[in-house]
């Protein structure tokens, strides 16, 4: 990422928590209305996107942790979600988790890496609130269809979020979908 935009800040800092630091291009703030009406609809809301995606694509989400790290308290991680047993990627995931916010049972479930988040909180009974901050579009690259799949051609669009678990801000999130999987209808 090369231009700065203060309100990328919080996606900087998932980048750069993680061991090997992803090569995305810079993603742009955009506008609801400015996103296709699909990735619209996946993006726009104040819900778990496990939730959206169960629910868009018919089948539970399996999450896939690519790289993690833990640096004192906070563990950060980047993943993908698939449905069921199915190849494609449904969304990636770049997460940010302060552990004592959680518990430890929940933070120990978190680190097991067998669940999606959004699972696990809502197994757990963890009170939660998503607080959408920015919507975002990166511009076609080769890096974005290496980790989701997609076009390489294509745009992807994607969400920064944070969770605020039991009134306290204890995740930040960058969602992003595959490229060209906003684009359809």
């Amino acid at each position: 990422m090369t231009r700065h935009d203060s309100r990328l800040t919080a996606l900087e800092r998932l980048l750069a928590g993680l061991p090997v630091r992803p090569m995305l291009p810079a993603p742009e703030v955009v506008a609801a209305a400015d996103l296709p009406p699909l990735a619209r609809r996946l993006l726009d809301h104040h819900e778990h996107m496990t939730e959206i995606m169960e629910a868009y694509h018919g089948g539970r989400v399996a999450v896939e942790v690519q790289q993690r790290q833990r640096v004192g308290d906070e563990y950060f991680r980047q993943i993908v979600l698939r449905v069921g047993d199915r190849p494609d990627i449904v969304q990636g995931g770049l997460v940010r988790i302060f552990l004592p916010g959680l518990g430890a049972p929940v933070a120990e479930a978190i680190l097991a890496e067998n669940v999606p988040l959004g699972y696990l909180l809502r197994q757990h009974q963890v009170l939660r609130r998503v607080e959408l901050t920015y919507l975002l579009r990166f511009p076609a690259h080769a890096a974005l269809a290496d980790w989701l799949g997609g076009r390489a051609a294509a745009p992807a669009y994607g969400r920064l979020a944070r969770l605020h678990c039991d009134g306290a801000p204890v995740i930040e999130l960058c969602e992003v979908l595959p490229p060209g999987c906003g684009e359809s209808v």
